[in-house]
């Protein structure tokens, strides 16, 4: 098997053991785009473009933007600033939990 190509690895590792003397990795497949129509996805200088917490999602049409708050294990992370600056909350009076519900509750607003 030394004369095989290299193997194309994508997504992020699970893990990685060996198996009768072979070494394995256990990838997760890559994640599908997160960017909605009517999105653009903005990742401000110096920051991880595979992170969730440093990427911000600007609705084209409005000018709302949508952040996370920065703490990887927040159970309502997703903020939306408008265009004026001012913060919206969900109606429960936090962030929301997903970026799905974000959007729709821009897609609302504007």
């Amino acid at each position: 098997m030394s004369g095989d190509a290299p193997v194309q690895t994508c997504g992020r590792l699970l893990a990685r053991h060996r198996l009768d003397g072979v070494a394995c990795e256990v990838r997760l497949p890559p994640r599908p785009s997160r960017v909605r129509a009517g999105w653009e996805r903005i990742v401000p200088p110096g920051a991880r473009p595979d992170s969730k917490l440093d990427v911000r999602f600007r609705h084209v049409a409005s000018g709302f933007e949508i952040r996370h708050c920065g703490h990887p294990t927040a159970n309502f992370p997703y903020l939306i600033y408008g265009p004026d600056g001012t913060t919206y909350v969900a109606p429960n009076g936090r962030g929301y939990m997903s970026l799905a519900e974000a959007q729709a509750a821009v897609e609302v607003l504007s």
